[in-house]
């Protein structure tokens, strides 16, 4: 499965995982996550099937944009709704939603599909801010079901006043004697006029992340992590240096990238999205340096996943 990212502030990433015969594992930087097995292997558990296509996109949505109900604290979810069609269309799995300007923790159903939320108890704002979600399809679902169902990871405001972070443990049995293990992130970084004027933040921000991490992860789990980095990380400039960032992307980078390459090495990451070719690299365009096209959202995996990354792309 392609994946495509439309070089526009809040086109959802996508990001496709393919687990066929010899495990390759097809990664997309666009927001979607794909698993696929052999049919020649037959599926011993109901979260298998012969073409299992785990597929995770990431969208930055900027606000569910509904109405205050009258308890003065919800919205209407009719967005949310329309992103559940989406999912299900698109044949989307795992849907990693940023900015969406709800408050609380809740999982609810909507069009069958599991939307668990992570967003401060009270609203910073009338608009409000932050709020990040995380969708699954009912094959994810499943996968989560597998895996025991733990609570999701909702750590609350990390950096500063707003919820930027929350990740989901999977777990999937692509043939009867094996296990994947998957934790996907979704992510919300802090953006470089937060960052100019809190010098900490990042730091902050980056460090909770790591600490989350190092805590909740059962051995042998690989990670996705996908989102809204607000980073620059350019590409690789020594085409011998098989390290965690690939040679494809746009060429500029800034002060931000310095703490994802230091996640990545910490956790044995790469840049997934700049290790394919595409059309297109720009997710966002400056609208105060002449529309100068930026690529700030990103996918990066575990390495251990290794070839079995077949694509990723923006």
């Amino acid at each position: 499965m392609d994946v495509e990212r439309q070089p526009t502030p809040d086109a959802p990433g996508k990001l496709d995982t393919r687990l066929e015969p010899a495990e390759a594992l097809s990664q997309r930087s666009s927001g979607d996550l794909s698993m696929d097995e052999c049919a020649s292997n037959p599926p011993c558990h109901s979260n298998s099937y012969r073409e299992l296509d785990l597929i995770v996109v990431s969208q930055n949505i900027r606000g569910v944009q509904g109405f205050f109900e009258p308890d003065g604290r919800s919205r209407d979810l009719g967005k949310l709704e329309i992103l559940t069609r989406v999912l299900l269309e698109q044949h989307i799995d795992v849907y990693l939603i940023q900015e969406t300007w709800l408050t609380g923790d809740w999982i609810r159903i909507i069009n069958g599909v599991t939307v668990i939320h992570h967003g401060p108890d009270t609203p910073t704002s009338r608009r409000g801010s932050g709020g990040v979600a995380i969708l699954l399809s009912q094959s994810a679902t499943k996968a989560w079901t597998f895996a025991g169902r733990p609570d999701p990871l909702r750590p609350g405001p990390i950096g500063d006043a707003h919820v930027r972070f929350m990740g989901i443990h999977l777990l999937f049995h692509p043939r009867c004697n094996q296990t994947q293990r998957l934790f996907i992130g979704n992510v919300y970084a802090p953006h470089s006029g937060l960052a100019a004027d809190d010098p900490q933040l990042l730091e902050r921000f980056y460090t909770s992340i790591k600490m989350h991490l190092s805590r909740l992860l059962p051995p042998s789990t690989d990670i996705v992590l996908g989102g809204d980095w607000n980073a620059a990380l350019g590409t690789r400039s020594d085409p011998t240096d098989q390290s965690f960032l690939g040679p494809f992307g746009l060429d500029h980078s800034n002060a931000a990238a310095e703490p994802v390459f230091d996640l990545c090495c910490q956790y044995q990451l790469r840049v997934s999205t700049s290790y394919f070719k595409s059309c297109s690299y720009a997710t966002f365009y400056d609208q105060l340096h002449d529309r100068r096209p930026l690529q700030l959202d990103h996918f990066l995996s575990s390495q251990g996943l290794g070839n079995r990354v077949t694509r990723a792309g923006t």
